[in-house]
Parts: structure tokens; C-alpha cells; sequence
């Protein structure tokens, strides 16, 4: 729900403050949230806090990103969309390999 809620809430603060004002406080929020991930995790209720956060900011993130990319090039729009999306799906798909290897 975090992460329907941060894609959908993005999308009206992107129109109201721009894209890379969204992308910059998502990238902090996201910075904290990582970083106090160690003692959050440590109790149940903090932990749904921080993954609730995630879920706002993280997922929050892709649609001014996507924003911005489009008013680089509007006519590649279709292309860079698409592109935008495999590429998000790849990281998605790569990750737990990594994760692995520690």
C-alpha cells in the first residue's frame, strides 16, 4: 500500500513542486531510512515504520524520474518509458544475487 500510495502521491507533488525537488527529498529520506535500517529493525513496529517509508520514498522516486526523463526527449518518450521500466525490473531481478553473495 506504501508504495502504491508514494507512486500515485509522487505524481501530484511532482505537478505542484517539480521533479527534482521530489527526487532529491525521496534520495534524503531514502539516505536516513537506510542508514538507521541496523536499530530500527530491531523491533517490529520501528521496522514496519522504516518499510513503510521505503515503500513511500522508494517507489515514490520512479515517477518523477520518469518525469524528467521525458521532458529530456518527448519524442523518445515510448522508448525511454519502456527502457526506464526494463531497467528498474532488471535491478529488481539482479538484487537478490547480490545479496547472495555476502
Amino acid at each position: 500500500m506504501a508504495s502504491t500510495i508514494g507512486t500515485l502521491g509522487s505524481g501530484h507533488l511532482v505537478d505542484r513542486l517539480g521533479a527534482r525537488r521530489i527526487i532529491n527529498a525521496a534520495l534524503v529520506v531514502l539516505a536516513i531510512d537506510f542508514v538507521l535500517m541496523p536499530w530500527s529493525s530491531a523491533h517490529i513496529g520501528t521496522a514496519v515504520v522504516a518499510l513503510i517509508v521505503w515503500g513511500l520514498c522508494g517507489w515514490g522516486f520512479i515517477t518523477p524520474q520518469t518525469h524528467r526523463l521525458i521532458g529530456v526527449m518527448p519524442a523518445a518518450a515510448p522508448m525511454l518509458t519502456g527502457l526506464h521500466s526494463a531497467t528498474l525490473y532488471v535491478g529488481v531481478s539482479i538484487a537478490p544475487s547480490s545479496a547472495r553473495a555476502r
